[in-house]
């Protein structure tokens, strides 16, 4: 679900629109923490669900990449490396903690070859943890850019290789394995984003809530709700809507999706959001899941057969139909059990060409339908 960016070079300021409240903030705070560093924009507006910052000059260096200069291409990667040096190191003396770039993306950089200045754009994925982390990304973004087929490629990588060699104490090999599987988790994640791009992503939000006597989606994880964690862990998807008809949830400013067939559970949202979609298939998901991270939806969409009605998840010996992927080759079946009078998804299911797929992380996948449930998993610190 990509941000819409405004660039204005002529006022000299970048609009960027979140759709996501969760990344809004996390982007807020450390271009807040980052102002006067000179390594990111300065921040200027801050309210609602925009950032207004500093419009920065420059090439990405996703275009400079592949350039067949391979002292430019290995002058600016250098430069990038101290980029992150000087970043983590700015940004540890302001709060004490070391912060890791979730998505080291050429993208993300522009160098202005004028002033051999990068900045960093893009922060809605970070977290903190081991301030060698972020080196590790950098060698993946360039191996996996290039696979380091050719001679210029390689040489390219092997230079920044060991200029990064300073910042580690593990032996080079080492370095090298943990980077190899870095690089293929990267082309993991290509791949399914490839098949991310053409599917829609729906929150399925109708029920009663009757268990918990209060709507699910709204309850407080933190300091946002529970639709507010799904919506930015699956921003991963261009398109995406709430299955449900409560007014309340305009606020998270997605389109709202009533059933066709009332009363119908989830089978009725499906057959809805499938209707709808302009997409040949919907990923869906709960709104009483909020745990269920990107990195398992991606992982789901590399393992998916492309002949499947349905993709969904097991977690032991329990089925998660409502987490998922369902085609539209499935709306003939949906719509003849809407007919019959058999909601049940699980027997939907039986009738479909269903993969199950069993999840990488199952303490992910936790139905919290009951104020005891919820209780649990804020205790557990989940």
């Amino acid at each position: 679900m990509r941000n819409k960016t405004e660039i204005k070079p002529e006022k000299n300021i970048v609009i960027k629109r979140f759709r996501s409240r969760i990344a809004r903030d996390k982007e807020r705070y450390v271009l807040s923490v980052m102002d006067g560093s000179g390594l990111t924009p300065r921040l200027y507006d801050r309210s609602g669900c925009c950032l207004t910052m500093e419009y920065r000059p420059g090439q990405l260096i996703s275009d400079i990449l592949y350039c067949p200069d391979t002292a430019l291409v290995t002058d600016v990667l250098k430069k990038l490396a101290d980029w992150l040096t000087d970043f983590r190191r700015y940004f540890y003396r302001q709060t004490g903690s070391h912060i890791v770039l979730e998505d080291i993306n050429p993208r993300n950089f522009i160098y202005n070859h004028s002033t051999g200045r990068i900045t960093g754009i893009d922060f809605e994925s970070w977290h903190t943890g081991e301030k060698t982390e972020n080196y590790i990304s950098l060698l993946t973004m360039v191996k996996s850019a290039h696979s380091c087929d050719d001679d210029t490629s390689r040489a390219a990588y092997d230079r920044i290789f060991r200029y990064c060699g300073k910042f580690f104490t593990e032996n080079p090999e080492n370095v090298e394995k943990t980077v190899d599987l870095s690089v293929q988790g990267a082309l993991n994640r290509r791949k399914a984003m490839t098949a991310v791009r053409k599917t829609g992503c729906a929150i399925l939000a109708g029920g009663k809530s009757s268990r918990m006597g209060s709507d699910k989606g709204m309850l407080p994880l933190g300091e946002y709700t529970f639709i507010d964690h799904i919506i930015c862990n699956a921003q991963i998807f261009d398109s995406m809507c709430i299955s449900g008809d409560n007014p309340a949830y305009s606020c998270f400013g997605l389109p709202l999706v009533g059933d066709n067939y009332a009363g119908c559970g989830p089978l009725g949202a499906l057959q809805a959001v499938l209707t709808r979609a302009e997409n040949t298939q919907v990923a869906v998901i709960p709104c009483d899941m909020p745990f269920v991270s990107q990195s398992t939806l991606l992982y789901l969409f590399s393992v998916a057969s492309a002949d499947a009605d349905a993709v969904v998840f097991t977690a032991g010996d329990k089925a998660f139909p409502t987490v998922g992927i369902y085609r539209k080759t499935a709306l003939p079946v949906i719509e003849a059990q809407l007919t019959k009078g058999d909601f049940r998804l699980m027997h939907t299911l039986k009738l479909l060409n269903t993969q199950y797929v069993p999840a990488p992380h199952p303490h992910e996948f936790v139905n919290i339908n009951t104020p005891r449930n919820y209780n649990e998993a804020l205790n557990k610190g989940l």
